[in-house]
């Protein structure tokens, strides 16, 4: 039986381990749009999710080789948005990683720096001129400004969540890198 599940993550280790609860309870994830998930009925832990952002958008030309890079290796792309892929792999007891060292997880830690960095640029920039079109239009269409200027401050809080937390993920990983090395 297919279900709908309507649900907003902002950090994407969060989703992939909501996705692998899903799936250890018999929920298959089969397809995603902006904050849909499809689940069918499946065995109880048949499956292990994992998501990835990315360099390019999933169409482009590198990333669909590196999907069937992925699809040979035995990982099923289940869905894609903007530059974030969704793969599941049959859970064969083993572990289903995407990353096989600590390089690779340092670059995809730094591209969600990025994507947060350029999320809270835009967010101040919009905030910018919202407080510029109030100062200007004073107390007219006071309700966009309220409902505006409230969203932007709900993405700036959330910016100063996520993006130091990514920050420190990769402070990290290269602190791990270099004992290594």
């Amino acid at each position: 039986m297919k279900t709908n599940q309507w649900k907003v993550f902002f950090d994407y280790e969060k989703e992939e381990a909501w996705l692998n609860e899903k799936a250890a309870k018999g929920f298959a994830m089969t397809h995603y749009t902006l904050f849909r998930y499809t689940f069918e009925d499946c065995t109880p832990g048949e499956y292990l999710y994992r998501i990835e952002l990315l360099k390019t958008r999933a169409a482009s030309p590198e990333s669909i080789k590196y999907i069937q890079f992925m699809e040979d290796s035995g990982a099923e792309h289940i869905a894609s948005w903007l530059s974030w892929v969704y793969f599941r792999k049959k859970s064969d007891g083993g572990s289903f990683k995407l990353f096989s060292d600590l390089s690779t997880r340092i670059i995809h830690y730094q591209r969600l720096v990025r994507v947060w960095l350029l999320v809270g640029t835009l967010i101040l920039v919009q905030l910018a001129n919202i407080l510029i079109q109030f100062y200007v239009n004073g107390f007219q269409d006071i309700a966009f400004y309220l409902v505006f200027g409230s969203l932007a401050v709900c993405f700036i809080i959330l910016f100063f969540r996520f993006l130091p937390h990514y920050i420190r993920k990769v402070k990290a990983l290269k602190r791990e890198r270099d004992i290594r090395e």
